[in-house]
């Protein structure tokens, strides 16, 4: 039955209907937002901060709004993740609000070995070896050491934020030094630490069945069939026609296959963290085009939305050669980084599930991104040592049993990391907040009308903690 719908798909190709789109173009954020305003810093972390004989430091940078400080106002460190670096949010936001009243300053910098914060002269395996969850919380307590130095003769209270990957450093780094931070606000953090994901794909799937629709469910799981079904029948020359790829797919490559298949999810995912439940309902919406091709429905959005490249480049052995480049100033400097920590203490390989859960394909697998961390980082890396990493790091760090007061945990309800969250705490001055049709991050932002129901109370609560931390 399900290779005769793929079939039946196939003959329907081709529509001329005028192209009607009911989601909004992608518009990406830029990641580094100048300003006027904005102050420029120095300090200088060890290069190793748990080696008492090696005293080597390194100069790292940060970036400081001043627009609203009082002497021995609050500071707000906003904890960039690996994936990306913005200035955004130490200038606009719910934490520049609370800073406004408070008379605080707000700060950000780069994660060791990302941007400006390079801290060895390439990014050689060996050289790597200093990229560590524990270094980067290091880090945030040498910066928050020398910003209470720089800019206050007391001892000033200290928040720290971030979401995502921002939000599990901002929660431990709390856990680790609650004599420098007085709260941490965590917004979609990551806690528990896998190997191998299954859930990613199942809650993705979940909010397209659940936020969207069954029939949005069964249009996305056969658009990945038909796409299977064509991988499988040796149609690498017609998918590059189709999906406007720069070279034919190579089929027979899991590598290349796995790398087309996790390119597409992520289009979808993305989309949905920007435009939040608004973004899942359109996109549902516009897989609906072509009733009878699914596929050219997928295909039709992500060209329409990420319309930009006179062809999208899906060469494998391009990339693989482009992230083994250990020069900073490579194209991809800061991903090989992001893939060394992944590939050798947070894991987090996605993989997919039974097909009765998921709406994506069974073509992504532990091997696959296993081959991906061994083509990057060559023959030193051993595959075998990431398990125990992950175990130390949820032993160390506790996991999603975080035991810690002065610290507030937001879930949203559309980020497909949710089951990683810290869903429930009790801890006294902690709390642990639902945002039901929230994406992750969107608690960021400032307070607005426009906000839901649950998202503008959400708002409010973290208002109200952070700013009762940052006043006593």
């Amino acid at each position: 039955m399900k290779e005769f719908l793929v079939i039946c798909a196939l003959i329907a190709v081709g529509s001329t209907s005028e192209d009607i789109f009911f989601s909004e173009k992608n518009t990406p954020k830029p990641t580094f937002v100048p300003s006027v305003t904005l102050h420029n810093g120095s300090f200088f972390p060890k290069l190793d901060h748990f080696n008492p004989q090696d005293a080597r430091t390194v100069e790292f940078q940060y970036r400081l709004n001043l627009d609203f400080y009082r002497d021995e106002g609050p500071l707000f460190v906003y904890i960039n993740d690996g994936e990306q670096y913005t200035t955004e949010w130490i200038q606009e936001g719910l934490i520049v609000d609370i800073a406004r009243e408070l008379g605080g300053a707000v700060i950000t910098s780069d994660h060791r070995y990302w941007r400006l914060n390079t801290p060895t002269e390439s990014s050689s395996f060996d050289n790597l070896r200093f990229l560590t969850v524990d270094q980067a919380i290091a880090d945030i307590a040498t910066l928050i050491h020398t910003l209470r130095d720089h800019l206050s003769s007391s001892f000033p209270r200290v928040i720290v934020w971030g979401t995502g990957y921002g939000a599990t450093l901002a929660t431990f780094a709390r856990k680790k030094y609650p004599h420098l931070i007085d709260g941490a606000f965590a917004s979609s953090g990551l806690f528990r630490a896998e190997v191998s994901d299954e859930s990613y794909f199942d809650n993705l799937s979940y909010n397209l069945r659940h936020h969207g629709s069954d029939e949005c469910f069964g249009r996305v799981r056969n658009a990945f069939d038909i796409l299977e079904y064509l991988i499988q029948n040796a149609e690498g020359d017609y998918l590059q026609e189709r999906l406007r790829l720069c070279q034919p797919l190579e089929v027979d490559n899991d590598q290349e296959v796995g790398f087309l298949i996790e390119r597409l999810v992520d289009y979808i995912s993305a989309y949905i963290k920007q435009h939040n439940l608004f973004g899942l309902e359109n996109f549902c919406r516009d897989m609906a085009y072509y009733n009878e091709d699914t596929l050219n429905s997928l295909i039709r959005w992500v060209l329409y939305i990420y319309d930009g490249p006179e062809c999208y480049n899906i060469d494998y052995e391009e990339y693989i050669d482009e992230l083994t480049q250990t020069n900073w100033d490579a194209r991809f400097a800061s991903r090989r980084a992001l893939a060394y920590l992944r590939c050798t203490q947070i894991g987090a390989f996605r993989i997919p599930s039974d097909y009765e859960f998921t709406a994506f394909p069974q073509l992504l697998t532990d091997e696959y991104h296993y081959k991906f961390c061994e083509d990057i980082l060559g023959e030193q890396y051993n595959r075998t040592s990431l398990q125990s990493a992950v175990d130390n790091l949820n032993l160390i760090y506790g996991g999603q049993e975080q035991v810690i007061s002065h610290v507030i945990y937001t879930n949203a309800g559309l980020d497909p990391w949710i089951s990683h969250g810290v869903s429930e705490y009790g801890l006294v001055e902690s709390t642990a907040i639902f945002i039901q049709y929230a994406a992750a991050g969107a608690d960021l932002s400032s307070i607005s009308t426009e906000d839901s129901a649950e998202l503008y109370r959400a708002k409010q609560l973290i208002t109200e903690y952070v700013t009762r931390w940052a006043s006593t």
